[in-house]
């Protein structure tokens, strides 16, 4: 009896030996499998640091261009704050503190805004004189308080910024909209509706008016009948914007545009999307023309 219970001891360690090695086999079998597993994952985070990458170059690539045209335009990387010569600083502020007050013949004048950056440069009638005779640039006539004027400088400012164009020559016609202090000179109708100088201009302003008098309209009064006096003479409306190389007239534009009229009520109505478009069409092709980056109208490919 002794031999069978050692005999049946023997089988029942063997028994625990096998389900052990049973146990482990599957623990093997599992961890190759994790590890087959792990490289696909692997390839799919590069595949996705390639991609990050490639948006990474890309947005890179975009930005130094747009940073590459901002310095070639104005000469150098800007500063996080512009800031603004005196001619700009003062072309801003006249036009910007008349937003929603009243001129004196009781109309609204129109909210606009001006950059910081205009490049707005302020020039005497010598000076505007001399350029038509010999000079070169792009040259605006017009006054803050002008209603016509007010309308047209937001799209000749960007119509700038469209072009390599660095300046704007300015010309005030009437500062601080006093009619006394105007460049040009002053006709008057008599008691029997003759016209009549009643003050001068200076020397250079008729430079201006005979360098400009194939492009200039008539200086014509009005009767209290409506009735219009010519008075012989040519006249600088406001706005009037002009583009002179080398001496030479390049460029004439005269107000805003045609479909551009006075409303109703006597005022001044603001441009509509369509008038703006035109507007800037004539402005950008005149600074084109005086840049030199003008299309040849031979070119069938277009501009």
């Amino acid at each position: 009896m002794a031999k069978e219970e050692k005999k049946k001891t023997t089988t029942v360690k063997k028994k625990n030996n096998t389900k052990k090695e049973i146990n482990e086999s599957p623990k093997s079998v599992k961890t190759t499998k994790v590890e087959k597993k792990v490289t696909p994952k692997k390839e799919e985070d590069n595949n996705y640091g390639r991609t990050l990458l490639a948006a990474i170059l890309i947005l890179v690539i975009f930005v130094g261009g747009y940073l590459t045209i901002q310095y070639q335009k104005h000469g150098g990387f800007s500063n996080p704050k512009y800031e603004a010569t005196k001619d700009e600083i003062k072309f801003k502020e006249e036009y910007e503190k008349l937003n929603g007050t009243v001129r004196s013949n009781g109309k609204k004048h129109k909210e606009i805004s001006i950059l910081d950056d205009n490049n707005i440069v302020y020039i005497s009638v010598d000076e505007a004189a001399d350029i038509l005779d010999s000079g070169s640039g792009i040259i605006y006539f017009g006054f803050s308080a002008c209603p016509w004027c007010r309308n047209i400088v937001p799209v000749l400012l960007n119509a700038m910024n469209s072009t390599s164009l660095d300046k704007i020559y300015y010309v005030d016609v009437r500062p601080n909209d006093d009619a006394t202090s105007d460049i040009r000179d002053t006709y008057t109708l008599d008691t029997r509706n003759k016209a009549k100088r009643t003050k001068d201009a200076s020397q250079s302003y008729y430079r201006i008016l005979l360098a400009l008098a194939n492009e200039l309209s008539d200086y014509v009064l009005t009767t209290d009948k409506g009735k219009e006096v010519n008075t012989g003479e040519k006249r600088l409306y406001a706005p009037t914007v002009v583009a002179v190389l080398n001496g030479e007239l390049i460029g004439f534009h005269e107000g805003s545009v045609e479909s551009h009229e006075i409303d109703k009520d006597g005022n001044v109505p603001d441009l509509t999307k369509e008038q703006e478009d035109e507007l800037f069409k004539i402005y950008t092709e005149m600074i084109s023309k005086y840049l030199g980056d003008e299309c040849s109208t031979s070119d069938e490919e277009g501009c």
